[in-house]
């Protein structure tokens, strides 16, 4: 078995109670040719004590002010010298053997596999289940969101290099906005195996600020419309009153091939992901108006989903208070 170098990145600012067992996953794979690299973002609890602790076994670390999650990162990717290249949060883990099963996987795959997913364990509050992203994964759901999990997502540098750095605009999106990008100049390959374990916690972004990830994902998603010249939808969304924001709109800097993409079936998956998070985070009114749309639109595809039947039933029949007891009930179950 060859091993190509893999480069782990570890963005972190103030995560001195998770950082630790996060560094000893990743050190503890024992993998020959692993590069890791710490991005500290000048923290003021004892985080950089515990990077000092395993400095030996870093390439590379600094502990210095950033402009956020997005920025450590690229320095990190500025920094790296592997063949493959993922970010692992200061607060999530790597399981057992990841980065072996990973470069097995890249070295028994053609040159057109730039980018490997896997599953991931969300776990904390006690409770913990498996996300392996959705079963049907096509550029339409690679375009509109996310399909699989960051944390189990490794990539060929020589295609992220393709598409750039993170854009820094975006704290809750990046990884989508990285991703959805990759997937226009190489191809994606998913594993059965468990490659993470996401932790959910009171400070985590995914518990306590997820109602600010659509907001990114609404001007992403636009920005690829906008690229792709579909005047079309991105009329159909501002009439919807998902994001307007267009001084976000870029064209992007690099080539890609005009991969076959169903515009209408991404459209239908982007405003799934509306619905579900407008929903999860009680903004009622726009989740009945974009229940109402895929309603008239797509009847047929939300009848088909237990899930979105589930959701669209509850919003067009309940008021928003029964739904809210429906929901905190199902939660304590």
């Amino acid at each position: 078995m060859s091993y190509p170098k893999i480069t782990i990145i570890t963005p972190s600012y103030n995560q001195a109670p998770f950082l630790e067992e996060t560094i000893l996953s990743i050190i503890g794979q024992n993998y020959p040719n692993l590069e890791y690299i710490i991005i500290d973002g000048g923290s003021s609890d004892n985080s950089v004590e515990i990077i000092k602790k395993y400095e030996k076994h870093l390439y590379f670390w600094l502990s210095e002010k950033d402009s956020g999650q997005s920025d450590a990162i690229n320095k990190g990717l500025h920094k790296a010298t592997g063949d493959i290249i993922t970010w692992i949060n200061s607060d999530d883990l790597l399981t057992p053997d990841t980065l072996s099963s990973v470069a097995n996987l890249f070295s028994n795959c053609g040159p057109e596999i730039g980018l490997i997913h896997g599953g991931t364990e969300l776990f904390g509050n006690e409770k913990s289940r498996i996300d392996w992203g959705y079963s049907d994964l096509n550029m339409e759901r690679f375009i509109s969101g996310m399909p699989f999990p960051q944390p189990s997502a490794f990539i060929r540098k020589k295609y992220w290099d393709i598409v750039g750095d993170l854009n820094v605009e975006y704290h809750y999106g990046m990884d989508y906005d990285l991703f959805s990008k990759l997937s226009l100049v190489c191809e994606f390959k998913s594993s059965h195996l468990l490659f993470s374990k996401y932790r959910i916690h009171s400070a985590s972004k995914s518990h306590s600020q997820n109602k600010f990830f659509i907001e990114e994902w609404s001007i992403i998603f636009m920005n690829l419309l906008f690229n792709f010249k579909e005047n079309h939808y991105l009329n159909e969304l501002k009439k919807l009153d998902i994001s307007t924001n267009t001084s976000h709109f870029k064209m992007f800097e690099f080539n890609y091939s005009k991969k076959k993409i169903k515009m209408e079936k991404a459209f239908f998956y982007f405003l799934t992901n509306v619905l579900r998070w407008e929903y999860i985070n009680s903004n009622f009114k726009r989740a009945q108006r974009v229940n109402n749309y895929l309603l008239s639109h797509y009847g047929q595809d939300i009848a088909n989903s237990r899930d979105l039947k589930t959701i669209s039933n509850r919003l067009k029949y309940l008021p928003p208070f029964l739904i809210k007891i429906l929901r905190t009930a199902k939660r304590m179950k």
